[in-house]
């Protein structure tokens, strides 16, 4: 289980491997346009990856996996009721 709260944005190495373990997989990325380049570390199966620039955390993404269509998905922020 991972737990995705407490994270911060420029949140170092350390601490994102302290919430989350370690990544399934690193690789490079990088924006020419912006001049923004560092790693991306994902959490397979979990469809969650961070950006990592200069060693800290550049970015979030939560992923839709592949088998689940758009229209199956439902988020909600609010407890139903």
């Amino acid at each position: 289980m991972h737990h995705f709260s407490c994270l911060h944005l420029e949140d170092d190495e350390a601490a994102l491997r302290r919430q989350l373990g370690e990544p399934t997989d690193i690789s490079p990325f990088e924006f020419e346009e912006d001049g923004v380049s560092g790693v991306v570390w994902s959490y397979a199966p979990v469809p969650i990856s961070i950006e990592l620039v200069d060693g800290k955390a550049y970015s979030f993404r939560v992923w839709r996996p592949e088998y689940v269509e758009p229209n199956e998905r439902k988020l909600s922020l609010l407890e139903n009721r």
